[in-house]
């Protein structure tokens, strides 16, 4: 089946087509047999510079997530945050029924207060055993048991001090609070509820301040990352629903080949603020590399479709037409790069392809930079 490809008409290019249609049909008195060359609307291909963007689809995580568990067990006693609402880092999202826990803190500390009594008597009676010993009152036997009294309940209090420590850490856990700052979840467990220490989960956060990007590159993308490594590599990001792009720079990429997919993984961190993406969002990704060969860029209205390939109308110095059959690359703005079948200063037709064939002579009308930039925003 033969396809043909017809551009949207601009201004220009309608007025293009009309010249042509009237060129045809237009002979002089003098000399009815030779009409005059339509003019038709030409662009000079450019030389081609920027980077090939590829493109992938791939996932929006957050830098951090945190599945939040408690870290002592007990009833839920409170619930001090409103879901899915941002919170600082710091802030305090449950109690747990702290009674317990004060209670063995109050019994630590004077479990501390004890043996600390205990050493102070134990030093006190060495430093009188250590007095008698130097006037032969008491034996050497007796100075050595006095020492090593004085040494365990040392020890003891030392050993209390840490059970103290301990409690009070487990008080101060049951007030359990978001290590990051971020965005927070539903609650999965409710006032009245047990909780086992670091096994419930209550809730999960992530974070707003900093956004990635994972996805998918194929075996030869992966070996051009590689060739690049230690280069700022830019990526561009959009999600369905939301005007423009994000900017990202690839900060990983994956070590091996996955002999499953044949894929490697890369992941790019978003420069700045980006609160319109969430963990989990499906993302179109546009990888920025280094271009790999020379190409030339021409409007995308330059190109027309035939059997399955595309081709570009190139006139000659003489005004003459020949088709080229065209390899494409990427889109950059209103054009699109030609890997082959053109070369840089070349003339290219830009509009009324349906009217023109090979071999056929028209009258190359410049398109203006100024105007090209102006019709732009409509062609792409």
């Amino acid at each position: 089946m033969k396809h043909s490809h017809q551009p949207r008409l601009s201004a220009p290019s309608l007025f293009a087509a009309l010249s042509f249609l009237a060129g045809i049909g237009h002979t002089t008195a003098a000399n009815p047999a030779q009409p005059e060359p339509p003019a038709v609307p030409v662009v000079r291909a450019e030389a081609q510079t920027a980077p090939d963007s590829l493109p992938f689809t791939g996932r929006i995580e957050a830098a951090q997530r945190v599945e939040l568990r408690p870290r002592v067990s007990g009833m839920i006693a409170g619930m001090h945050f409103v879901e899915g609402t941002r919170i600082a880092a710091g802030t305090k999202l449950f109690t747990i029924d702290p009674r317990p826990y004060r209670a063995r803190r109050e019994q630590a500390a004077a479990e501390l207060a004890r043996a600390e009594a205990e050493a102070l008597l134990a030093s006190q009676e060495l430093a009188r055993t250590r007095e008698l010993r130097a006037s032969a009152t008491v034996s050497v036997e007796e100075l050595e048991r006095r020492t090593a009294t004085a040494a365990a309940t040392l020890g003891s209090a030392l050993a209390a001090r840490a059970v103290l420590a301990a409690a009070d850490l487990d008080l101060e856990f049951t007030e359990v609070r978001t290590p990051i700052a971020g965005r927070v979840g539903r609650a999965l467990l409710t006032i009245g509820n047990l909780a086992a220490a670091d096994a419930t989960a209550l809730t999960t956060l992530f974070s707003t301040d900093a956004m990635r990007v994972r996805f998918a590159v194929d075996e030869p993308t992966f070996h051009r990352l590689r060739a690049a490594a230690g280069s700022r590599l830019g990526v561009r990001i959009t999600v369905t629903g939301h005007p423009g792009a994000s900017t990202a720079n690839v900060d990983y990429v994956g070590n091996a080949i996955d002999p499953a997919t044949g894929t490697a993984e890369v992941r790019a961190t978003v420069a700045g603020p980006a609160d319109h993406l969430a963990d989990g969002m499906f993302a179109r990704v546009e990888l920025q590399l280094p271009a790999a060969q020379t190409s030339v860029l021409v409007p995308e209205t330059a190109l027309g479709a035939e059997q399955g390939s595309r081709y570009v109308l190139v006139a000659d110095a003489a005004g003459k037409i020949v088709q080229r059959r065209v390899t494409l690359g990427q889109r950059v703005g209103s054009q699109r790069a030609i890997m082959s079948g053109v070369s840089a200063g070349e003339s290219v037709v830009t509009a009324g392809l349906q009217f023109l064939r090979p071999g056929m002579t028209i009258k190359p009308l410049t398109t203006p930079a100024a105007e090209r930039a102006q019709l732009a925003p409509g062609q792409e």
